[in-house]
């Protein structure tokens, strides 16, 4: 039975226990790792707290967006009820709250091979094009699932779905006539605080945090070009680093292109998520 919890509206990242374990440590010292990168406590940093920690939450997002990194791969099971074809998945007690993403649905039986003797009618069919029954080698095998395969394209067995996160509903657009289970292929949220121990995501996040700090530097400091002070005032270095983010995020977003920090063969290198 599923989707006995509510769905609460929580976007997964946010949510307490799925996108954050609640421990604002790695934040803070984040926090405090950028400020020093631009030069505090030598020079004075104009920025607030706030900012810092909207810099650190606006690299996250960017790296959830562009980065398959950011999730890891999930296998949960769900019961295909006869007739019915939504199916909610909030329910807590199955860690249906913690998907993502919903990238496959593979069926237990096969239409055409629902055992291993080749029971029903095209399972028949393609043992008797292929091989003899006991004679199992390594040819015939990839021949049967190829020939299986191409079956289930024609007879339209393979089951086709689209998952809407905000609802948290898999739709199914089969119908079933019995009870089976079914075997979910998912992306799973990690807590920002893993992402950010993480030796591959750390430095790409520290960097895209430090990069949104110079652009809100650089719009405080540009406001005025110098500051009255003896000797002719002071200039402020609002074009440098603007200069400097703008090429801080040309740098990171090639990394994300040449895949430093992506994990494409956790998804068969087909990921929805690397889109940088």
């Amino acid at each position: 039975i599923t989707g006995w919890d509510g769905v609460d509206g929580t976007p997964t990242y946010q949510a307490l226990g799925i996108g954050d374990d609640g421990t604002p440590d790695e934040r803070r010292e984040l926090a405090d790792t950028v400020r020093k990168q631009l030069g505090y406590p030598t020079i004075e940093v104009e920025l607030t707290p706030y900012q810092l920690d909207t810099a650190v939450t606006k690299a996250l997002e960017n790296y959830r967006k562009r980065s398959s990194h950011a999730y890891t791969r999930g296998f949960y099971f769900l019961q295909a009820v006869p007739g019915r074809q939504v199916y909610q998945l909030a329910d807590k007690a199955f860690g249906y709250d913690r998907i993502v993403n919903v990238t496959s649905v593979h069926r237990f039986t096969s239409a055409f091979l629902s055992t291993a003797h080749g029971a029903g009618v095209y399972g028949q069919i393609v043992l008797q094009h292929l091989y003899n029954m006991g004679t199992y080698d390594l040819t015939s095998y990839f021949l049967v699932s190829q020939y299986v395969e191409q079956m289930e394209h024609l007879f339209a067995t393979r089951i086709v779905f689209n998952w809407e996160e905000t609802r948290r509903l898999l739709n199914v657009h089969q119908s079933f006539y019995r009870s089976e289970p079914l075997l979910l292929d998912c992306a799973v949220e990690r807590t920002e605080q893993d992402i950010l121990k993480d030796r591959w995501a750390k430095n790409w996040i520290e960097g895209w945090a430090s990069m949104e700090a110079r652009t809100m530097l650089a719009e405080i400091r540009g406001k005025y070009a110098t500051l009255p002070g003896a000797g002719g005032g002071v200039s402020l270095n609002a074009s440098d680093l603007m200069a400097k983010a703008d090429s801080q995020r040309a740098d990171l977003l090639q990394q994300i292109d040449d895949m430093v920090v992506d994990t494409p063969e956790n998804w068969g290198w087909n990921s929805s998520f690397t889109i940088g």
